[in-house]
């Protein structure tokens, strides 16, 4: 992937893509496991510097794997170099 030098204005999708506040992670592992616990962490961070990339190679076999017709459109990529992120403690969010 390759990437110009200047930020470019998020989209609405760019947006939706992107912005994530709660990162959703198995507690812990267990052997033998017993079920699924799911921890909930709320993340905190100001919106990310998008700079419009370009695939320059892709292999992508699922779509056809499902059976689903490959998409008119080339894909669409955007890079960040990264922010500052902050995590607030861990909560269960589901136990199975």
């Amino acid at each position: 992937m390759t990437t110009n030098e200047l930020p470019r204005e998020p989209t609405e999708l760019d947006r939706f893509l992107s912005a994530r506040w709660h990162l959703y992670s198995p507690e812990r592992l267990r052997l033998p496991p017993t079920g699924l616990e799911l921890v909930r962490t709320t993340v905190s961070h100001p919106a990310w510097p998008l700079f419009a990339a370009r695939v320059e190679r892709l292999e992508e076999t699922v779509l056809a794997a499902a059976g689903l017709p490959s998409p008119a459109a080339g894909p669409t990529a955007l890079f960040s170099p990264g922010i500052s992120t902050r995590f607030a403690p861990s909560r269960i969010a589901l136990t199975g």
